[in-house]
């Protein structure tokens, strides 16, 4: 899944929704020596800012999609 800048996503495990600050994909991890993954902000419920990187894998996008019963 590809991401932009702005996205609202939240961690699949759960969490607080947080905004995509940027996305490098493997592609442009290996052109400019940067690490692949979605690098993410968020406020936590105090209003601290906080930020990290993730792979795109462990995201998903906010609101979430209802998942279908197995």
């Amino acid at each position: 899944m590809e991401y932009r800048e702005g996205d609202l996503v939240v961690i699949k495990s759960g969490g607080l929704p947080m905004t995509v600050r940027w996305f490098i994909d493997s592609a442009a991890a290996k052109a400019t020596g940067r690490e692949m993954g979605v690098h993410c902000d968020w406020l936590d419920n105090n209003g601290a800012h906080h930020y990290a990187l993730f792979l795109p894998q462990q995201l998903e996008r906010w609101p979430p999609k209802p998942r279908e019963a197995p």
